[in-house]
């Protein structure tokens, strides 16, 4: 049997209790959690951002561009379902926006892009596809610079609320494309690191 000194079983004491306290307020209430050493912080974020999603049920691009290079149909599997975003930050690239793949939400985003003080925000487009039983809301947007890149890079990260739709869902396959368009209240260049969970 091993035996262990006053001290060893003491200082062991100590560290166990000082553990603890770390993890309590004064009055014992759990502590507020913080980054740990793989979740990123950011600079600065926005509950709820003013946004406008719009929706093609036929599984094409929901926004196109003539300012850049769109796929007529996103590449992905079911296993592992294709995204794509970019910025607009002039009016050029604004005037470029074509909204008439989408079945749905078309007059509100395109109302909602002209509305776009670029001067002072930068317009965001996140194209993606969802199952034929459900949307999503955007709830939360972070941003700040980015860990790596050149200067001036940023990195973004998106939280989706999920809502479910009336009918059933068809198959495991891929479904319907969504756009959602939303302002970063900054001047955003290049975006070295995007990512989203819905």
């Amino acid at each position: 049997m091993i035996s262990f000194s006053r001290r060893q079983i003491l200082g062991a004491g100590t560290a166990l209790l000082t553990g603890v306290s770390g993890c309590t307020g004064a009055d014992g209430d759990r502590g507020t959690d913080t980054a740990t050493a793989t979740e990123r912080s950011y600079e600065r974020s926005v509950s709820d951002p003013a946004a406008r999603t719009v929706r093609n049920v036929d599984g094409a691009p929901a926004v196109r561009s003539s300012a850049r290079s769109t796929d007529e149909v996103m590449l992905g599997t079911p296993a592992r379902p294709a995204d794509e975003r970019w910025t607009v930050s002039n009016s050029d690239e604004r005037d470029a926006l074509e909204f008439s793949g989408a079945t749905s939400g078309a007059d509100a985003a395109r109302t909602f892009a002209a509305e776009t003080d670029l001067s002072e925000a930068t317009l965001l487009i996140h194209q993606y596809y969802v199952k034929t039983c459900e949307t999503r809301r955007l709830d939360r947007l972070e941003w700040g610079a980015a860990e790596q890149g050149p200067e001036g890079a940023v990195a973004i990260e998106l939280a989706y609320e999920r809502t479910e739709l009336d009918g059933d869902c068809e198959g495991d396959g891929l479904g319907p494309i969504e756009a959602t368009l939303f302002r970063i209240p900054d001047e955003v260049g290049l975006v070295t690191r995007f990512g989203y969970t819905a």
